[in-house]
């Protein structure tokens, strides 16, 4: 998941809620906070457990592949 603090429509408390639920459930999950963003920031880019930047589509796809255990070369 990837939520901005300062959102207005969905607020971030409850992305931590959601987190904790997952975690209870032992559903693999990773909460990217976007510090002081709001709704829909779609162009963001955070850091990877790497500390190396990549856009949301990128972290999908590496959680993706990660959780399937995929061989992409």
């Amino acid at each position: 998941m990837v939520h901005g603090t300062a959102d207005p429509t969905v607020p971030f408390v409850n992305a931590l809620l959601l987190q904790s639920t997952w975690d209870d459930m032992g559903v693999p999950n990773i909460l990217y906070d976007l510090e002081g963003a709001g709704h829909g920031p779609w162009g963001a880019t955070v850091l990877d457990a790497d500390g190396v930047p990549q856009t949301l589509a990128e972290l999908a796809y590496d959680f993706i592949v990660a959780q399937q255990a995929l061989q992409v070369e």
